[in-house]
């Protein structure tokens, strides 16, 4: 993960993967309208070594610089340590305006997927839907890549073919049953998914999700 002190300057970041990672779980907002103190923490933090933050107090923090800690755990391989405290925060009753608790929760699920961590994935479901509440699938989808990932295929793959049937005409929800076929290593039917993603596409002249489509596609190829 790539963790950034806000001081810094993100133009000298290198890459569009790397700003991707050091802009994950911050917020779109006017940073200017941002209590100073909260980001003088979070700069604070951010900066520790693995023996100052054994010695935080994490429920003292405010969630900006939790997610300080959470990202500084990370950057020293302690994904225990940051699981605990993004857990933390996409559970906090509070709502600070820098944070972004929809990517962080999302980063905490797939990082659980990653890591085979099953239960933890199950457990967290209730909140990627709290969070993500405009994508009706997104429970049923996550849940299916935790059945194929348990080793229940069958029962992962007939909820997928349900949402396929249920989307057949919408390009973009084609594609995002193909991603997420993908990420749990169904790739030839990711690819039957795509194909059919890339029909509605063609039929609809939708240039860009052609092109998403086609991108989506060499990921895949590359992954084999």
């Amino acid at each position: 993960m790539t963790s950034i002190a806000m001081t810094d300057d993100l133009r000298a970041i290198e890459t569009d993967e790397e700003l991707a990672e050091a802009e994950l779980g911050y917020a779109e907002c006017d940073w200017s309208q941002v209590d100073p103190e909260s980001i003088a923490e979070h700069d604070r933090v951010i900066e520790m070594s693995p023996e100052d933050l054994e010695k935080l107090n994490i429920d003292g923090l405010d969630d900006l610089a939790k997610w300080a800690a959470a990202q500084a755990f990370a950057d020293f391989e302690d994904d225990d340590r940051f699981h605990d405290v993004a857990l933390r925060i996409v559970r906090s009753e509070a709502a600070h305006p820098a944070v972004d608790y929809t990517g962080i929760c999302l980063e905490l699920w797939n990082d659980y997927a990653l890591l085979e961590q099953w239960d933890d994935a199950v457990f967290l479901l209730p909140d990627v839907e709290r969070l993500v509440p405009d994508d009706e699938s997104i429970r049923a989808r996550f849940g299916a890549v935790i059945s194929i990932g348990r080793g229940r295929t069958e029962e992962g793959m007939e909820v997928f073919q349900t949402l396929i049937d249920a989307n057949a005409g919408d390009a973009e929800a084609l594609l995002q049953f193909a991603h997420d076929l993908a990420f749990a290593d169904v790739m030839d039917f990711a690819i039957e998914v795509l194909d059919k993603a890339d029909e509605v596409a063609a039929f609809d002249n939708d240039q860009e999700m052609i092109a998403a489509v086609t991108e989506m596609r060499e990921y895949i190829s590359s992954e084999e």
